[in-house]
């Protein structure tokens, strides 16, 4: 009884703070380029970013994502009609879209007990909805600040696949529960449609930059980097975009057609000075939207391995400055991934800037 009525005064405090801050500022309805659902955002959250198919933010301890994720052609299918194996590689595809790697399905919700159909196994649809719910867990003596986390995966067409996740301490693990609980119930669904771009806008960091089609971003530890990783390829494609405030290279950021090249040959030299696993292979400055910046293709060598990498820095005149780092260890495709790359940095872009002068 007692846990029962702690349960209850959980749900209602989280139904009243949604309510409450409704109330101060109209909540915000959220529906992605992409289509395939509609929701319900509380007014008191942080915003970290939002694409073209999702969005992340904070509320309090709790990190709150939305995103739609390809399934693989193997899982392409309607998750009623799965196999036992289905079952395993989509368990493990949850597993695998998430931020940090080592995370383990708590226990199978997908499965139940089966009644010696051959080796069949029968999908359990959580709650009578389309939906399949899961909860994760750390690796092992890990110190991740939030270590627990639970989520709801919608399978919104056969190759594509909503998943809505609360990350929060272990500490806040039941007011998590009652989070996703309020998000699922006010979701709607509906059908998605393919869109070409993959922006990410970034409100309070003030940017947006276009990913290569099949990207999708996350965040760790700093919420100044946002990161980003392609799911399509069987390499390590992965990208940092990284937010900060220098009045170092101001020189850079003031430079016109003269002194553009000489401040980016300097800029260069200094930051490659002293690393020596690092073969710059071409650089060359590069104004996106109105701010100075540098781009530089190098090589780098990791673990004997060689890793291709594109990196840029911009630098605004208003002291923000912004470094993109794209990277990938696919030796056969390399320069078709490279310019990619450039063309993702081509298209960064600061908002809200003032272009101030001298």
């Amino acid at each position: 009884m007692i846990k029962t009525n702690k349960l209850f005064t959980v749900t209602v405090a989280v139904l009243m703070s949604f309510a409450l801050y409704a109330n101060a500022a109209e909540q915000t309805n959220f529906q992605p380029e992409s289509g395939g659902y509609h929701l319900e955002l509380p007014a008191n959250r942080i915003e970290i970013y939002r694409t073209t198919k999702g969005i992340r933010y904070m509320v309090g301890t709790q990190l709150i994502n939305t995103d739609i994720y390809p399934l693989p052609n193997f899982l392409a299918v309607p998750m009623k009609n799965y196999s036992e194996q289905q079952i395993s590689d989509f368990e493990n595809f949850i597993s695998e879209i998430e931020d940090y790697t080592g995370f383990t399905l708590e226990k199978s919700s997908l499965v139940q007990e089966t009644k010696n159909v051959g080796s069949k196994f029968t999908p359990k649809l959580v709650l009578n909805e389309k939906g399949y719910a899961f909860t994760l867990q750390p690796p092992a003596n890990s110190n991740i600040t939030r270590d627990f986390i639970v989520g709801k995966a919608y399978q919104l067409s056969n190759d594509r696949l909503l998943v809505v996740r609360v990350s929060a301490p272990k500490k806040d693990k039941t007011l998590a529960q009652n989070t996703l609980s309020v998000l699922t119930h006010n979701l709607k669904i509906s059908k998605p449609k393919y869109v070409d771009n993959n922006i990410i806008k970034a409100k309070n960091l003030n940017y947006e930059i276009t990913l290569p089609s099949g990207w999708h971003a996350f965040t760790m530890l700093a919420d100044n980097i946002i990161m980003a990783k392609s799911l399509s390829s069987v390499h390590n494609d992965e990208a940092m975009i990284r937010s900060f405030k220098t009045k170092s290279f101001a020189s850079l950021a003031n430079a016109d057609a003269k002194t553009m090249a000489t401040e980016e040959s300097e800029f260069v030299e200094k930051i490659t000075k002293f690393t020596p696993n690092v073969k710059v292979i071409k650089h060359e400055p590069i104004v996106a939207n109105g701010i100075n910046g540098v781009i530089i293709e190098s090589t780098e060598l990791v673990n004997l391995k060689k890793i291709f990498v594109v990196n840029a820095y911009f630098f605004a005149k208003d002291d923000s400055a912004y470094q993109i780092k794209f990277k990938t260890d696919d030796t056969i495709n390399s320069d078709i991934k490279i310019n990619a790359f450039k063309n993702a940095v081509k298209s960064f872009q600061k908002t809200n800037y003032i272009n101030v002068s001298n």
